[in-house]
């Protein structure tokens, strides 16, 4: 005579099922799976500057995205990032998924005023954003650098911290 046992899973109970019938002589391995974490919004770092100031973006591992003011090419290292081009205006940069540190440089390429614009929202609604954003002038052959964070704050907005500009070059008997 077979006996049968009621048997109750975890994974039942949470579901609010009664019991499973398993006959005593087997035994069924019953697998469970923790629920999926609910998902956190990705952010987007966005870089905008007047076309006189062309941005290079790189992330902790060196990847970068924009005019590399090294070799003079546009470089587009960073999964998913996208650069407006050399001639665009305003010059654009555009990281997904961009949380973590990050090197801007702006090279030069004339002189006068220009407007930067350093902006993190969540990549599913651009309103929920923080931004810096400020003015000042170039000149022939220069290059200015900061350092920027995107983390994660409380509540889950987007905490967007930038750095002092630091002119790295000037032109020569400046």
């Amino acid at each position: 005579m077979n006996k049968w046992w009621w048997t109750f899973s975890g994974v039942c109970a949470a579901l609010g099922a009664a019991a499973l019938l398993w006959p005593q002589t087997e035994q069924l391995p019953v697998a469970v799976t923790a629920p999926a974490p609910a998902s956190q919004p990705s952010f987007s770092l966005q870089i905008t500057s007047d076309v006189i100031a062309r941005p290079w973006v790189t992330d902790s591992a060196g990847q970068g995205v924009g005019l590399n003011p090294k070799t003079s090419l546009v470089r587009l290292q960073l999964p998913g990032a996208t650069y407006s081009g050399l001639d665009a205006t305003p010059q654009t940069v555009l990281v997904p998924n961009a949380l973590g540190d990050y090197h801007l440089q702006l090279s030069s390429a004339g002189s006068g005023p220009v407007h930067l614009r350093v902006r993190a929202f969540d990549s599913s609604d651009p309103d929920v954003a923080t931004e810096y954003d400020g003015t000042g002038e170039v000149r022939p052959n220069s290059m200015l650098a900061t350092d920027i964070q995107l983390s994660r704050g409380p509540g889950g907005a987007p905490v967007l911290t930038a750095g002092r500009v630091e002119s790295l070059s000037s032109p020569a008997g400046a």
